[in-house]
């Protein structure tokens, strides 16, 4: 086992983020079936109506079934990009964009802990979230309030939104984009660089603001929040900001559109905050109302990711006997990440989950990857 932990606070500058560039987009439809290449579920925005209604039609939300995140669709688009996988001594970290959001927020995380599972599969340091049967199970039977509470940040996409660039499609009511599938879903897979660190990054995105042009620079991010009443509210929605920021900067999305909303769901007001003003932003309203309160730090986030992504490649390099090990990152608030390989197979059942697969890939996919590589 061996652990990294948080480091201090540096006064040098931050690692240099490289501006993500889409390899290739796809789509998911009504279904949750996969389309590599396609943007048909991409949505354009259009600005929201005063006091919308962020609980209309909840009792039509086709809810997608939680599931295990694997990799399997990002791994699949890779399959056909490969110009995405450098030729480098240096692996390049394949995930999904909320994965590095964890990564980036580790530090200044107080309240939970999670963890990861890891493989080096060649060049590829492949990670994805560890979720256990019991957290899977919960995950599916959320309480009424939890339910209501995600359906508002649903509608205020649809209310946002529509599904194609020139204008309404003839819903149901003026501004309604359409009723709530999360199974629907629009994803950019993107390379960047992180200092020394290579990595290649899917995520899904909520609209594009304009015109598309095939990169994340044209998209927009939507969020919400309660209404902002308190000292407390506004330190808590400042800590969200930080996610808003990760999630946004990591895919080269420059503007986040988020909708506060009253208690019974009604939307109050909508304001934009342009993605590279967030931390100056944040300190400035610290600042101003005089807390105290350590806020968090971008170039901080920045640079533990680069150190940790380095500190990982390194670890896995030197102690990996096979591709098909796994190993578990478990990040404890407040004090750091340890990085062990699985090595029961109780553990590593939990892994695959009796599925077809090598570790958490696609027995397929892994398969034709390690021949690949070895010429055969």
């Amino acid at each position: 086992m061996a652990s990294f932990l948080f480091p201090p606070r540096s006064i040098r500058p931050p690692p240099l983020f490289q501006k993500p560039r889409t390899l290739i987009t796809f789509s998911y439809d009504s279904l949750h079936e996969l389309h590599i290449g396609s943007n048909e579920a991409l949505r354009y925005f259009q600005s929201p109506p005063p006091e919308a209604d962020l609980n209309y039609r909840f009792d039509h939300w086709v809810h997608k079934v939680e599931t295990k995140p694997r990799l399997d669709s990002l791994l699949k688009c890779l399959g056909g990009s490969p110009q995405a996988v450098h030729a480098s001594n240096r692996p390049s970290v394949v995930t999904w964009r909320g994965i590095m959001t964890k990564i980036l927020t580790a530090p200044t995380e107080t309240r939970e802990g999670w963890e990861l599972n890891a493989m080096l599969i060649g060049p590829l340091l492949c990670l994805e979230e560890h979720i256990t049967e019991a957290k899977l199970r919960a995950k599916n039977k959320p309480s009424m309030i939890d339910r209501e509470n995600t359906y508002r940040g649903y509608a205020f996409e649809s209310w946002c939104t529509r599904s194609d660039a020139d204008g309404l499609n003839g819903t149901s009511s003026p501004g309604w984009g359409g009723d709530v599938n999360t199974n629907v879903q629009h994803c950019h897979v993107v390379k960047t660089k992180l200092g020394s660190v290579r990595l290649i990054m899917g995520g899904e995105v909520d609209c594009c603001r304009e015109q598309y042009n095939g990169e994340t620079d044209c998209l927009m991010e939507l969020k919400t929040s309660v209404n902002l009443k308190t000292p407390i509210e506004e330190h808590r929605f400042e800590e969200k900001l930080l996610r808003f920021w990760a999630q946004s900067y990591l895919l080269g999305i420059p503007e986040v559109l988020v909708g506060f909303r009253g208690r019974t769901g009604e939307l109050k007001t909508i304001q934009s905050f342009q993605t590279l003003d967030i931390p100056r932003m944040a300190r400035e309203n610290r600042a101003k109302r005089g807390d105290m309160a350590e806020i968090w730090d971008a170039g901080y986030a920045l640079e533990f990711a680069e150190r940790f992504l380095s500190f990982l490649g390194q670890e896995m390099s030197r102690s990996q006997a096979n591709p098909s090990d796994v190993w578990r990152l478990k990040m404890t608030p407040q004090r750091g990440i340890e990085v062990r390989k699985l090595t029961t197979a109780e553990e590593l059942h939990e892994v695959h989950g009796g599925e077809d697969r090598v570790g958490f890939v696609e027995r397929d996919w892994f398969l034709s990857r390690t021949r690949a590589q070895t010429g055969q």
